[in-house]
This record gives structure tokens, C-alpha cells and sequence, in this order.
């Protein structure tokens, strides 16, 4: 069992999938798995991700028959996760390399001081077709430091 499943759901994401899955590929961690659910691509995303597959034995790719929207492609893939962890990534996002690094450090460290870990997230670089922007997500959203479910149900400050 890998300590850690990553996420995606995918949908008509031919141009954006291929450096997604390399950013899950490059992280200086490497117990993960990555289940990638296809939500009824219409464009080279089955080709694309079947591609994938046959280079990286832990790349595992679901299909929906019809589009159930982000939410639903992202319940598919974590019925096919076996991950202690679960770790979400857009199919139009990258990871840096040391993000699962990071989350587990930060989970393992939260666990052994006796707390309880529900969600650990973090912040995101936004980019636009010229590159990388001068805010984070965090900057424009707020950081869920603290976030209590309440919080997270009135407006999810995690970025996912």
C-alpha cells in the first residue's frame, strides 16, 4: 500500500495532463500512487493518459462513461485509492517536487505531537498565459490556518 494516493480528475485536459502527472512523477517522495479519473473526455485525454499509464506502473486511470463534473471524477479515483494519504491535483496544476514530501513531514509531525490530521493543505502560484503571477491563492483567499468545518462549509479557503 502507498502512503500516499494523488487525485486527479480530468476532463478534456489533452493539453494540460501530461505535465500534471510528470510534476507527481519528479517528487523527491516516491511512495504514491496516482489515480487519474478521465470525467468523458471528448478530446486526446484517453489516448494521452493511456500513454502515461504504459510508462509509469503507478499511474492508474478510471473512466466515466458521462461527465459527473469535478467532484464526481474525484469520488471515482478515490474509490480506486489504496493510499494511507490522499493528495488532490487539478489536471490544469502541478506539483512542486517536494510537495508530498512536505504533506507527509507535516501529517507524521501533526500525528506524533498527539493532534489529530483531517486536512492538511497548502498554498498555490497562479499563472496566467504569461506566467507566473505576483499573489498566491492564499493572498487573494485567505489561509485556512485553523479552519474549523464550519469554516470550510461556509468557504473553503483550502486550495485544492
Amino acid at each position: 500500500m502507498p502512503r500516499v494516493t494523488v487525485i486527479t480528475p480530468a476532463h478534456d485536459s489533452a493539453d494540460t495532463i501530461t505535465a500534471a502527472v510528470a510534476s507527481v512523477r519528479q517528487q523527491t517522495f516516491s511512495d504514491w500512487e496516482h489515480v487519474v479519473a478521465d470525467d468523458a473526455s471528448s478530446d486526446r485525454t484517453p489516448e494521452t493518459l493511456a500513454a502515461l499509464a504504459a510508462e509509469e506502473p503507478r499511474l492508474r486511470v478510471v473512466r466515466s462513461d458521462s461527465n459527473v463534473g469535478p467532484a464526481g471524477a474525484r469520488n471515482l479515483a478515490i474509490e480506486q485509492a489504496s493510499g494511507e494519504l490522499l493528495a488532490f491535483l487539478d489536471a490544469d496544476d502541478r506539483l512542486l517536487p517536494d510537495y508530498l514530501e512536505r504533506l507527509v513531514e507535516l501529517s507524521d509531525r501533526a500525528r506524533a505531537s498527539g493532534r489529530r490530521v483531517g486536512i492538511a493543505g497548502c498554498d498555490a502560484y497562479l499563472e496566467d498565459h504569461r506566467g507566473r503571477l505576483p499573489y498566491t491563492h492564499a493572498d487573494l483567499h485567505g489561509r485556512p490556518d485553523g479552519a474549523t468545518l464550519t469554516d470550510v462549509l461556509r468557504a473553503n479557503p483550502i486550495f485544492v
